[in-house]
């Protein structure tokens, strides 16, 4: 076969190529192929966006110095300070959660069924039966931290980052955006749970029909309270204006943060103490590890998933929150003889750290994957077609 070609037909294939974004024109003058558009400055959005993303780490580094300096205001508020900064956040994530991403529920029910339970159960089901229940860990971290990571591992994803690192990547935002609020709510539920089954035996000195009760009061009701209180204010303009101040986000941070200063005040108290810079590598070490294992284990059990919601799926479902699990252990281990809450919430502030390193540096990977499997391929149109064009 060989057509005859004008140097219009050539001129108008070439065109058609050259705007298919799978094909490499590189050295087309004026080409936007040939210019991508990267910005190489720092400008104030981009470090503005930055703090945003990266915001909790300093953060909780900030509250942990505070707590160390100046653990006495910390200490004569913290029988009551506990209980009210827990309810209240409750309450705040509660009135915050978007309530309408649950109207698309059944939209790819499947991804939402298999992540949250892929968070909440196989997560916490798998650690307990390989490592929790045989004591492995504790040949290279001690028991506490070995306690604060089984509870980590019974937590539902974050709130706010993961879709971050979610729409960097290309990744489906509306599921990320659904399961996040999804998790938030029936991680309320189920997290309190499963904490209360796996850790029953680490903390038998407690009485377990006491805790529920504890969590339903402090976490549960104030949790409904606040959905039933946004419910209520949408049915009015003046109603929806008040939900959308973002007064209430500073505010339900500002909770959190008065939480983990009270944790740290605790755990840097009287008595209290520090843990050595080997202790601390070793528990990074481990928080590492476990890490990267549940993100090749969510790379595996998403593989039938589109690439979008797999990418989506990678960055979501290992991330776990540390807000509710420091309420959940503070309610279960406040008092305990045998370690202080401030112990139980090193290895989860330090998987939260370990998990946004990572999320950053699989944002790019994933963001090329998602873009090599989402682009058409380039199809060569027949020849007879070639033949019938007008000479």
């Amino acid at each position: 076969f060989a057509p005859s070609f004008t140097p219009r037909k050539l001129a108008s294939i070439v065109a058609a190529m050259a705007d298919h974004p799978s094909f490499p024109l590189v050295n087309v003058a004026d080409s936007p192929q040939s210019k991508p558009a990267r910005c190489h400055c720092i400008s104030r959005a981009c470090l503005l966006a930055t703090v945003r993303q990266q915001w909790m780490l300093p953060a909780v580094a900030l509250m942990a110095v505070f707590g160390a300096l100046f653990p006495s205001p910390g200490l004569a508020v913290y029988s009551i300070g506990m209980p009210m900064c827990t309810g209240a956040l409750f309450a705040l994530q509660g009135l915050r959660l978007n309530l309408t991403e649950f109207r698309h529920a059944l939209v790819a029910a499947h991804v939402h069924v298999l992540l949250q339970t892929f968070s909440l159960l196989l997560t916490p089901a798998l650690y307990f039966g390989a490592v929790f229940h045989w004591k492995w860990e504790e040949a290279l971290i001690t028991r506490p931290y070995a306690v604060g990571t089984m509870a980590q591992m019974c937590m539902p994803t974050t709130a706010s980052t993961s879709l971050v690192f979610t729409i960097q990547a290309g990744g489906d935002a509306s599921a990320a955006t659904l399961n996040m609020a999804g998790g938030q709510m029936i991680g309320a539920i189920v997290a309190p749970l499963t904490v209360a089954l796996f850790l029953g035996a680490s903390g038998s000195h407690q009485d377990l029909p006491h805790t529920l009760w504890k969590l339903c009061y402090e976490i549960l009701l104030p949790l409904c309270g606040g959905v039933l209180t946004q419910v209520v204010l949408r049915r009015s303009a003046v109603g929806r204006r008040v939900l959308g101040v973002r007064a209430w986000g500073v505010l339900m941070i500002t909770v959190l943060l008065l939480l983990f200063y009270l944790i740290f005040c605790k755990a840097f108290g009287p008595g209290s103490e520090m843990p050595s810079p080997t202790t601390l590598l070793v528990v990074i070490g481990w928080e590492t590890g476990v890490h990267l294992l549940l993100v090749a284990l969510a790379w595996i059990v998403s593989w039938p998933l589109a690439a979008p919601r797999r990418a989506m799926f990678v960055l979501v479902a290992p991330q776990k929150t540390e807000g509710l699990a420091a309420a959940l252990l503070t309610i279960m281990f406040d008092g305990s003889p045998d370690f202080s809450v401030g112990e139980l919430m090193l290895p989860i502030v330090v998987y939260h750290s370990v998990q946004m390193i990572f999320a950053t540096a699989l944002v790019p990977m994933l963001r090329a994957y998602v873009a090599r499997r989402a682009a058409p391929k380039l199809e060569v149109e027949p020849a007879a077609e070639y033949e019938a064009l007008p000479p």
